[in-house]
């Protein structure tokens, strides 16, 4: 197993369950599956690896790996979203602000 698929899973704040409860709320609910995540991460060996450079030296290599999954969940789920089309928040029925 990769390094960097290692260092996903060496913490809980992404397990199969909780990527699952992300994905849910897509258009296509088969648009990733948690070992199809895996298997893109394996083939990006920069993506949660170890090697810290620059200001992200401060980092411990846990914390930025929760960044860089933080940082595409947000993209994959605003890219995704089922809810984008009619711009309704699911929970409370309200519209989301457009912003451009």
């Amino acid at each position: 197993m990769p390094q960097n698929v290692q260092n996903l899973l060496a913490g809980d704040f992404i397990t199969e369950k909780k990527f699952n409860q992300y994905i849910t709320n897509q258009k296509d609910q088969y648009f990733l599956s948690f070992y199809g995540f895996l298997s893109a991460v394996a083939k990006v060996p920069k993506f949660c690896d170890a090697t810290l450079k620059g200001p992200y030296q401060k980092f411990e290599v846990e914390e930025m790996c929760r960044k860089e999954v933080a940082a595409f969940m947000a993209v994959a789920i605003s890219t995704y979203n089922e809810f984008d089309v009619d711009r309704k928040d699911r929970e409370t029925g309200r519209a989301v602000p457009f912003v451009e």
